[in-house]
């Protein structure tokens, strides 16, 4: 089951009894007029080699956090050069969010990354049972290194966020910036890293549980006579054991395979070498001719660490968002995966359009999407919106022209847009995490960099923009929309659509 569902799921269960807790946390805001240096990755593979080198540089420190982090290709080269900075000294941090992530970096990677000399984090581990808690994410990204350069944007650390994979990839942006206001980037990494709700797993606790000893284990059951009453003891203990107790119970092989992927996680090998050799050639040219340029007038703005709905109400990215949204005086040019604007993002995009200002909006088509529910409610509204004026575009699901990638696989993947980007009239803009939805505006921990006054970066945020628009639907009426909503869509996803429906748009608030 994908991510998406999973949400959807547990969305359908619980939302009849959410309720909601208040918060005084205001959004986490820092300005700057200091020149800095900015480049914009909107090629996958150019991004991660950016990130590859700026772990390279690293002297001091390295801080991280991911929403999505798994032990693909690209995580596992990614993850070793963290490695050979932390044996040199410097201090890395990893913060993840415990959703999606604990499947892949589990108990026994946590440890083989301590053990490499990396401290490691899980935002919010909760189960799903506590809803209301549990629903609040971290879907911030970022790498900073030693509080003077970062990156950040729609990108997570997995092959389909750097055009690696044969089957679906994301075409995405990040911002890369280097100066003063990178401190405060930091600062706001401190807060999460530091918060209640950001913990370590217990690892030396269970050690014989999860680390090299699998042995000790099967002396255990021996003992007991095959009694495992011990472990069911141990783990009644510890909510994140007990998930690890009830694999463990039915196959130790399983854990010990679990326990090899993880050692190996860490280990160079000739893929991981051939990846490194792709990385360096092909992604550096495209890094190469990524736009560059310098701005002066800068804010960095992210959500707090929390939960509760006065908390993101009107005090978090969505208010600082909807601010600069009404402010267009021409044109507003919107890149999200997921367009399903809430009351107060729908009021200002209403009175931007009455006043005939020009707003258009690149998303997914049923066909792009990694979110079948999302597009369910957006091809419902949508028709109101063309009404008033708006201008959509839909993503096709085919690679942009003029994208290389490193074979013939992936060019003939399915692509979707995963790009968090505002360009407001002809000289600002915003690159970050923060999706025009349910999730970004209610529920999820979001950042962003905005820069103001410099045309020469927005007019290439532009250029790129109007170069995917060859890849999409222009959606005039609701007459186009049916044409084309079921393009390249088998009967069973149709099906599942049909199905998804009702429900999608009972619960469109919460998506």
């Amino acid at each position: 089951m994908s991510h998406a569902m999973k949400i959807l799921v547990f969305l359908l269960i619980y939302a009849s009894f959410a309720t909601y807790a208040a918060s005084e946390l205001q959004v986490f805001k820092a300005t700057s007029n200091a020149p800095h240096a900015i480049t914009i990755y909107d090629h996958g593979l150019a991004s991660l080699y950016a990130r590859l080198k700026m772990i390279e540089r690293a002297k001091e420190s390295i801080d991280i956090e991911y929403f999505i982090y798994d032990t693909s290709p690209s995580s596992r080269v990614f993850n070793q050069a963290l490695v050979k900075k932390a044996k040199e000294g410097v201090k890395v941090r990893v913060l993840l969010d415990y959703f999606l992530i604990i499947p892949e970096i589990d108990a026994y990677h946590a440890l083989q990354l301590e053990q490499a000399g990396i401290e490691v984090k899980y935002y919010n581990i909760e189960s799903m049972a506590k809803f209301l808690k549990f629903q609040y994410r971290s879907h911030r990204k970022l790498l900073a290194i030693d509080g003077k350069e970062a990156i950040t944007g729609g990108r997570n650390i997995a092959d389909e966020y750097f055009d690696l994979s044969d089957k679906f990839n994301f075409i995405d942006k990040d911002i890369y910036i280097n100066g003063p206001l990178v401190r405060d980037m930091s600062v706001s990494f401190e807060i999460f890293w530091n918060d209640k709700l950001s913990q370590k797993l217990d690892l030396e606790k269970y050690r014989h549980l999860i680390a090299e000893d699998t042995k000790w284990i099967q002396n255990k059951l021996e003992e007991n006579g095959k009694d495992d009453s011990y472990f069911k003891q141990v783990a009644s203990q510890d909510k994140v054991l007990d998930r690890h107790y009830k694999i463990l119970k039915g196959s130790l092989k399983k854990e010990q395979e679990k326990l090899d992927k993880a050692r190996k996680f860490l280990v160079e090998s000739d893929e991981d070498r051939k990846l490194l050799g792709e990385i360096e050639e092909l992604g550096s040219k495209q890094a190469a001719l990524s736009p560059t340029g310098q701005c002066s007038n800068l804010i960095f703005t992210a959500d707090y660490p929390g939960w509760g709905r006065e908390y993101r109400k009107t005090k978090g990215m969505r208010g600082i968002v909807n601010q600069y949204m009404g402010a267009v005086k021409e044109e507003l040019t919107i890149d999200s995966p997921y367009f399903i604007p809430d009351k107060e993002s729908r009021a200002v995009l209403k009175d931007v359009l009455k006043a005939k200002k020009k707003v258009s909006v690149l998303t997914n088509s049923l066909y792009s999407t990694d979110a079948i529910y999302v597009n369910a409610v957006f091809n419902s509204i949508i028709p109101s919106w063309i009404k008033k004026g708006l201008r959509p575009y839909a993503f096709v699901g085919k690679i942009p022209d003029s994208y290389p990638v490193v074979n013939a696989g992936v060019e003939k993947a399915r692509f979707g847009t995963h790009v968090k980007a505002f360009v407001f009239d002809h000289d600002s803009f915003m690159v970050g995490t923060y999706n025009l939805d349910p999730r970004s505006t209610k529920y999820n921990a979001e950042m962003g960099i905005f820069c103001f006054g410099e045309p020469e970066l927005a007019q290439a945020m532009r250029a790129e923009y109007d170069h995917k628009l060859k890849g999409t639907i222009y959606l005039d009426s609701r007459k186009t929309l049916r044409k084309h909503k079921f393009d390249n869509i088998t009967f069973a996803k149709k099906v599942v659509y049909y199905l998804i429906k009702p429900f999608a748009m009972l619960f469109q608030a919460a998506l």
